[in-house]
């Protein structure tokens, strides 16, 4: 196993990400990208370190990443420790002057290639440099070059727009201190400029940081009996200072007094009132929804290089029972049913382990639940992690009676491929137009309606939107062949994306895996029911 760094422009970062994930799950490297945005006063450091301890540099080249402060100061300083550099020309662009000086020759990524061309094309330069790093080619400098520091924005308007969509993607990530360093390099660059715009965000930041540190306050208060009246003195100054609109607790609904109970008259006869029947699962969700039946037969996992991964290294043919799968993915409105029961407060549906993610990272409601562009009430919700998922599929079944979960690896496969083992959930041949994806370029940037695609992409079953428009949570843990509820796992992801460019990743059989508390805009889940 080698220890990689790949350096990349964030426009590329969905690639790059499929990249990661097969050198990681795949090819079985230690590879490293700043996935996830440290605090400001670790963030450069953190990248210089793991540029250190690497033992090879990716360079992933495109317009962007030449352009991009960070990736030159990354390249220079890799060049510096006379770090093995594996230049892929991913999109056509010049190539940096350092690396033409030293006669560092690139692969080029063409559009035709698979994951699997890709991995290939990386173990091969890699074998290349495990030879010379055994005849001696890379010893390190001496004395070691001292740290560069961390670029900041010159006056130039490329410099600038990268520096101001980092820091959004760090307020993104609620990293907060390194979102307001970052926005206050743009307002010292380009005070006329972006710099307006970052001072108004860096405004609002501070306004939803005060504000959230309030409400939660708050809620702590309001679950003590004992300070329920400075509760709801406190909530009454916050109505004042923030209004109603952020609420995802309903604590509003706390201090609202229901009227009394009125007697019945003299002499009225008393009849008990009936005992309330349970909700099912078809009156709890909002529409969209419906289950599909899904007869018992055989699924075959694997038998493709590209599907292959974690436990499934040969052909796989599984038994699965007959069971039921939600037609589509849970929308933002039916996971509002969730939230609205308070299910981020009630331990008893989270696992032991995604309690523990919840409470340390205080999550309240999915990642992008207050963003216009992703939560709209007939779309996939998307930033749930799969803790998220399975305690959503836990409410839901001991609110109804059912029995409720994620779908496993193999009833997913079941529910999209049926008996004739077609590659795509549409037939033999891949097709963009029967879902919502990125090949060729084309894509739209976002997720789309669960029914936009009905009719054109379904299942052999009828089921809706099973390849594109989000990554699905199963339950099965990706490198054991079980479905246990405990643990860390990487676990199983399914069905393509807004984003991938790639058609090979529609396929029925295509495997992917996330960590349980990943929380990207291009993963959601549906659920599955069985007797």
């Amino acid at each position: 196993m080698s220890k990689l760094f790949i350096s990349y422009s964030r426009d590329d970062k969905a690639w790059v990400y499929e990249l990661w994930r097969g050198l990681r799950d795949r090819a079985h490297h230690d590879a490293w990208i700043d996935q996830r945005l440290m605090p400001a006063q670790d963030w450069w450091e953190g990248i210089l370190q793991n540029i250190e301890t690497c033992e090879c540099f990716i360079y992933i080249m495109s317009p962007k990443c030449v352009e991009s402060i960070y990736c030159t100061a990354e390249l220079n300083y890799a060049l510096a420790l006379n770090k093995p550099i594996v230049p892929l020309m991913l999109k056509q662009c010049d190539t940096p002057q350092s690396l033409k000086s030293r006669r560092i020759q690139y692969a080029i990524v063409r559009d035709d290639m698979s994951l699997g061309d890709t991995l290939f094309t990386v173990e091969r330069a890699l074998g290349d440099v495990r030879v010379n790093i055994f005849q001696g080619k890379y010893p390190p400098p001496s004395p070691l070059p001292d740290r560069p520091d961390e670029p900041k924005p010159e006056s130039k308007p490329e410099q600038i727009s990268e520096v101001y969509m980092l820091a959004e993607e760090a307020a993104a990530e609620n990293n907060i201190s390194l979102a307001l360093k970052l926005f206050q390099q743009v307002k010292e660059a380009d005070p006329s400029g972006w710099g307006l715009a970052a001072a108004e965000r860096v405004g609002e930041i501070q306004h939803e940081n005060s504000r959230n540190k309030e409400y939660q306050t708050i809620v702590q208060m309001s679950a003590n009996s004992t300070l329920y009246r400075g509760a709801k003195a406190a909530w009454r100054v916050y109505i004042q200072k923030y209004g109603v609109t952020y609420d995802p607790n309903n604590i509003a609904g706390l201090f609202v007094v229901p009227p009394p109970t009125v007697p019945p008259t003299v002499g009225t006869a008393y009849m008990p009132s009936a005992a309330p029947s349970r909700p099912t699962s078809l009156s709890l969700m909002p529409q969209p929804f419906a289950w599909i039946d899904i007869p018992a037969g055989k699924v075959t996992l694997g038998g493709n290089d590209d599907a292959n991964g974690g436990y499934i290294k040969i052909a796989t043919t599984f038994e699965v029972a007959a069971f039921q799968i939600g037609k589509y993915p849970i929308t933002n409105a039916q996971f509002a049913k969730f939230v609205e029961a308070k299910g981020y407060e009630q331990e008893k549906w989270w696992t032991a382990d995604g309690w523990e993610m919840r409470q340390e990272n205080e999550w309240s409601e999915p990642r992008y639940w207050w963003d216009d562009k992703w939560n709209k009430p007939n779309y996939p919700v998307v930033g749930v992690s799969w803790y998220e998922s399975v305690a959503f599929c836990q409410w839901l079944g001991e609110t109804s009676g059912e029995n409720i979960m994620l779908p496993t690896e193999d009833q997913w496969q079941r529910a999209a491929q049926g008996d004739d083992g077609r590659d795509y959930p549409w037939g033999k041949q891949g097709d963009a137009s029967r879902c919502n994806n990125n090949v060729y370029g084309k894509g739209i940037g976002k997720t789309t309606p669960v029914r936009q695609y009905e009719g054109k992409g379904d299942s052999p079953f009828g089921v809706v939107d099973m390849s594109g428009n989000v990554w699905e949570w199963c339950l099965t843990q990706y490198e054991a062949n079980n479905n246990l509820l405990d643990g860390t796992d990487v676990r199983v992801l399914r069905g393509g994306a807004w984003y991938v460019n790639n058609a090979d990743f529609f396929r029925c059989e295509y495997r992917n895996g996330g960590n349980p508390h990943g929380r990207s805009n291009d993963v959601g889940f549906r659920i599955s029911r069985f007797k």
